[in-house]
């Protein structure tokens, strides 16, 4: 089970502490809106937390030969997931193909599109 998913009530997640608030904010937003479940959440979840550290590494704000599980994947604004484009998807894409050789299981990560809309109304509050 995830560390994330509390134990005595499985349709509920611990708080979310170590990503982005834009990212804690949509994940809730998966849940209690979107009626999204527990585990399709924390999976969203994880591939944008995964994708924080490798666009920290990408846009250099951290050194080139820093691990991916050692960046830490907070820090990251609205502002700055604005700035995300279709060629930094599509990098992250060919990371996880090439680099951390997920070539067998290589699916699409969740809710990239959605998350994108999400920045987009978020912003405009």
């Amino acid at each position: 089970m995830s560390i994330y998913l509390d134990e005595k009530n499985p349709e509920k997640h611990k708080p979310f502490d170590d990503a982005s608030p834009d990212i804690v904010a949509y994940v809730r937003y998966l849940e209690v809106i979107a009626g999204k479940s527990p585990n399709t959440a924390f999976s969203y979840y994880c591939d944008l937390r995964n994708f924080s550290r490798f666009m920290k590494r990408r846009r250099g704000l951290v050194t080139d030969d820093t691990e991916i599980k050692d960046i830490d994947p907070k820090g990251l604004d609205t502002a700055f997931w604005g700035s995300v484009t279709k060629e930094d998807v599509y990098e992250y894409l060919y990371f996880l193909n090439s680099e951390c050789g997920n070539k067998k299981n290589l699916r699409r990560p969740g809710g990239w599109p959605v998350f994108t809309a999400f920045m987009i109304i978020w912003s405009i509050r």
